[in-house]
């Protein structure tokens, strides 16, 4: 995916897919394993440098069935979010997102026209930066 702009030919090189976000893995064998998954790479740089040595932990402990489903709803809303972020960006719904009324700062900032020139996908994208929103605020962080 090309969503963030062009990547470097080094970073090609070893991440053909583009995907972000990447980490390199060198295995015993001296071979390196490129590894794209969010979920994965937190679990290996928590292996790699464990709380016992002063570092937080990013995901929650194994028997932390709270945490785990409190990470599990965060997850599907980063995904649902890069989902209709991507729909706003690469299948916008007309010329919603220029011109008259504030364009698309007027759409976020509520200073522009009212939700009737909003797109389908920016009103989903927006619905959802609200759930982000809400439960993000519905914790003290980490």
């Amino acid at each position: 995916m090309r969503s963030y702009g062009d990547k470097p030919a080094e970073f090609l090189n070893m991440v053909p897919s583009g995907l972000l976000p990447a980490l390199i893995v060198e295995q015993p064998d001296g071979r390196k394993r490129v590894i794209t998954e969010s979920q994965v790479i937190m679990e290996l740089l928590d292996r790699w440098h464990p709380t016992s040595e002063g570092y937080k932990a990013m995901l929650p402990s194994e028997e932390d069935t709270v945490g785990w489903s409190k990470f599990d709803t965060l997850a599907n809303l980063e995904r649902e979010l890069f989902s209709w972020w991507c729909t706003l960006v690469f299948r916008p719904e007309g010329p919603r997102l220029g011109g008259g009324s504030g364009g698309l700062m007027g759409m976020l900032t509520g200073k522009g026209g009212g939700e009737k020139e909003m797109s389908g996908s920016m009103k989903g994208f927006l619905d959802c930066l609200s759930k982000v929103e809400s439960a993000l605020t519905s914790t003290p962080g980490p």
